[in-house]
C-alpha cells in the first residue's frame, strides 16, 4: 500500500492537534486522550507492513509535535525489526518534544529494546530452584541454550511442552539445553506441574515476581509463552521461535556451530 500517514491525516492535524496541545498544556489527559484516539482511528485501514514506516514519516514531518511521540508509542512496532527506525525517528524530535512524558516513554522503550537485540548478553535470571538454591547459570554449559518462560497456569505453556519436550530429548546430547522461568504466583502448582509435565531440564522460579517482576522486566516479556535463544557466550541469538519450527532451527544452529 501507499497510503501515507501524512495525506490521510491532513483532515485532521488542524483541529485535533490543537486541542490536544491544549490538553496537555492543561494536563488534562481523558481529553487528551480522546483527540489523540481521533487521530490514532485515521490509521486503522493501513496495512501493518507499512504503518511504522509511515509513522516515522509523520514524526519526520512533524518533529515538533506532541502526538509524534504519542503515535509512536500507542501505533509503533516495538521489536528488533524496527528498532533504527524508531530511533531516528525519536532523534528528530525537537528538544521541547523530547522533554514531554510521551518522548520519555519512547526514549525508555527504546532503550529496553537495545539492551536485549540480537546479539545482546542475556540479563541475569532472578529466582530459585525447585530444591531452593540461588539460580546461577553458566551458558557455556551449552552451544544454544532456550529460556522458556512459562507458567502451570498457562494453558499454551504447558499445550506446547511436548513439543519443546521432543526437541529436548533429540538434541540435548548435541549441546541444547533449557531454562525454565516461571511466572507462578506460588512455589506448590510450580512443583506440581513440573512433576506432572516431567520437565527434567532447570527450572527456576523468583518468589517475588508478582510484586517486582524482575524477570518479566528484564526480558521484556509481557505474555506467555515466550523464549530467548542464547548461545554459548550469553548472548541472544534469537527470539519467540514457535514450537513448531523449534527443531528445525536447533538442528541448523548446531551444525553450524
Amino acid at each position: 500500500s501507499s497510503i501515507s500517514v501524512n495525506d490521510s491525516m491532513k483532515k485532521v492535524t488542524t483541529s485535533l492537534v490543537k486541542k490536544m496541545n491544549d490538553a496537555e498544556a492543561h494536563h488534562n489527559d481523558k481529553a487528551y486522550r480522546l483527540y489523540a484516539d481521533s487521530i490514532s482511528v485515521e490509521l486503522d485501514s493501513i496495512e501493518a507492513a507499512v504503518l511504522c514506516e509511515r509513522l516515522i514519516e509523520f514524526c519526520e514531518s512533524h518533529p515538533d509535535n506532541i502526538i509524534s511521540p504519542y503515535l509512536l508509542l500507542k501505533r509503533g512496532y516495538w521489536d528488533d525489526r524496527h528498532y533504527a527506525a524508531l530511533k531516528e525517528a525519536y532523534s528528530v524530535l525537537t528538544d521541547s518534544i523530547k522533554d514531554s512524558r510521551y518522548a520519555g516513554e519512547l526514549d525508555r522503550r527504546l532503550k529496553n529494546i537495545k539492551r536485549l537485540i540480537l546479539g545482546a548478553t542475556v540479563p541475569e535470571i532472578e529466582g530459585v530452584t525447585p530444591e531452593g538454591d540461588k539460580f546461577d547459570f553458566d551458558y557455556s554449559k551449552f552451544k544454544l541454550t532456550m529460556i522458556d518462560f512459562w507458567a502451570s497456569w498457562c494453558g499454551p505453556c504447558r499445550k506446547q511442552l511436548p513439543m519443546v519436550k521432543s526437541v529436548y530429548d533429540e538434541f540435548h546430547s548435541k549441546g541444547f539445553g533449557i531454562i525454565g522461568v516461571s511466572f507462578d504466583n506460588r512455589k506448590d502448582p510450580w512443583i506440581k506441574a513440573i512433576t506432572e509435565d516431567s520437565l527434567f531440564w532447570y527450572q527456576v522460579y523468583n518468589p517475588r515476581e508478582q510484586s517486582d517482576q524482575r524477570n518479566a522486566s528484564s526480558f521484556a516479556v509481557y505474555e506467555i509463552p515466550q523464549n530467548y535463544l542464547i548461545d554459548s557466550d550469553g548472548r541472544i541469538v534469537a527470539k519467540d521461535i514457535s514450537p513448531d519450527t523449534l527443531s528445525a532451527y536447533v538442528r541448523d544452529y548446531l551444525a553450524e556451530h
